[in-house]
């Protein structure tokens, strides 16, 4: 198992939405992406190419990676 670092940033920060760091253990990248996911009720296709996630609250989820 790998451990894959994921940090759930917010686009408008304050005192009490600071970034969150999300530790996931998963055999495979697409594996960690996919129970990041489902821990925040994200969708798949939500992903775009810079790996941010925008929900309809304005909230962004980015993540960022330990190989």
């Amino acid at each position: 198992m790998t451990q894959y670092r994921f940090w759930q940033v917010y686009s408008d920060p304050t005192p009490y939405n600071t970034p969150t760091q999300v530790n996931i253990e998963a055999e495979r990248y697409q594996e960690a992406v996919e129970r990041f996911c489902r821990a925040y009720e994200f969708q798949l296709d939500d992903i775009d190419r810079d790996h941010v996630w925008v929900d309809s609250n304005g909230a962004s989820i980015e993540y960022y990676v330990d190989w």
